[in-house]
């Protein structure tokens, strides 16, 4: 799977690094859980080209006080409420182990779908 990471702020060290191995693995793995757990639905990234998560943005402000990370799926479309907050939750753990952070804001998105040009 493809994961593309635009990190618009830097964390400025080594935890970066850390940070954006450690989130590809966590979404990796969710993912897998989900086709595990939903067989019968046909996941969106074989039918999208793109890649199925793009880690948007990894930002920080304030210093060390807050950290903010976007998360854009074309999956994302197909999680039950429950299976969101589980992974939100589970990547704000992650966040505060690596960065040291508390409670750093999560958001998950599903991309726009792009506008295709008839001629």
């Amino acid at each position: 799977m493809d994961i593309t990471f635009k990190i618009t702020y830097s964390l400025g060290d080594d935890r970066e690094d850390e940070v954006c191995k450690r989130i590809t693995r966590l979404i990796t793995a969710t993912q897998k859980r989900w086709e595990k757990e939903n067989p019968y639905q046909t996941p969106l990234r074989h039918k999208n080209k793109g890649p199925d998560f793009d880690f948007r943005r990894l930002k920080r402000a304030d210093g060390e006080k807050h950290l903010s990370v976007t998360i854009c799926s074309h999956s994302i479309g197909l999680w039950v409420d429950g299976f969101k907050k589980d992974f939100q939750k589970d990547l704000r753990k992650l966040l505060h182990i690596v960065t040291g952070v508390k409670d750093p804001n999560v958001y998950l998105i599903k991309p726009e779908p792009k506008s295709e040009q008839l001629d």
